[in-house]
């Protein structure tokens, strides 16, 4: 299972809004048997993060999540603020492929549908999009899963179809056919071609004033799916032409 670098960075900054003395990084330490570290808080919050094996990262996470922060404050919305952070971190998990549960004033995450290989899926796309040049496709990619984590569901899912969209053109570009034509000349298989319009179908659901968790984040691996799909299509083609 792999953990990605920005998974590991949210919970770093989760742990430093709720962890206010070395003991409770200590006790962190001996429960997830974690290198003792040495600095500030913020030093060692990062380290935990980073050491935690993939395979216990679902455990850490859990543990932050359930944990009430030591911070003193004398701000009477500093709980309220540390609750939002904690809702934006559990649906970064989501999006990375956990299911995160809540009930009696718990948290429970688990691994679900093997997170490893849509990160390796999203890191593919990432180096294909670079290499092409399509920055700006990878762009929309970010902004989508961002405004996932705001909870701009609607918002996310029109990110991620512009995405999908904008591989058309840039793909047409390249074989100088016009967009609409990407599909039918491209891609050879025809029930490819109608899922891939089916997709693109279902993230019109971006334009919804709103939307909810769910139908966002299945739209958005159905993007990335998609665009995946496409990108090793066209790097055959590349590869049969040069």
């Amino acid at each position: 299972m792999y953990i990605s670098d920005k998974l590991r960075f949210y919970l770093s900054v989760l742990m430093q809004d709720i962890f206010a003395y070395h003991r409770d990084l200590d006790d962190i330490a001996l429960h997830f048997n974690l290198s003792p570290g040495q600095g500030s808080i913020k030093d060692r919050c990062r380290q935990f993060a980073n050491e935690i094996p993939d395979e216990n990262f679902h455990e850490l996470a859990t543990y932050v999540l359930n944990y009430t922060s030591t911070l003193p404050s004398f701000d009477p919305f500093a709980e309220e603020r540390l609750e939002t952070k904690k809702l934006s971190f559990a649906r970064a998990l989501r999006l990375h492929g956990f299911n995160v549960a809540h009930s009696k004033g718990s948290w429970i995450v688990q691994p679900k549908f093997g997170p490893e290989r849509l990160e390796e899926t999203r890191k593919e796309v990432k180096t294909f999009l670079e290499n092409l040049g399509f920055t700006e496709i990878q762009k929309s990619l970010d902004i989508a899963e961002e405004q996932f984590i705001n909870e701009y569901y609607a918002q996310s899912l029109w990110n991620a179809r512009k995405a999908l969209e904008d591989l058309f053109i840039k793909i047409a570009e390249k074989l100088k056919i016009q967009p609409k034509e990407v599909l039918s000349n491209f891609v050879k298989s025809e029930s490819s071609r109608e899922l891939i319009k089916k997709i693109d179908w279902y993230t019109c659901k971006g334009h919804a004033v709103k939307l909810s968790e769910s139908e966002a984040i299945f739209g958005y691996h159905l993007v990335l799916s998609a665009i995946y799909y496409l990108l090793l299509l066209f790097k055959e083609i590349q590869s049969s032409t040069f």
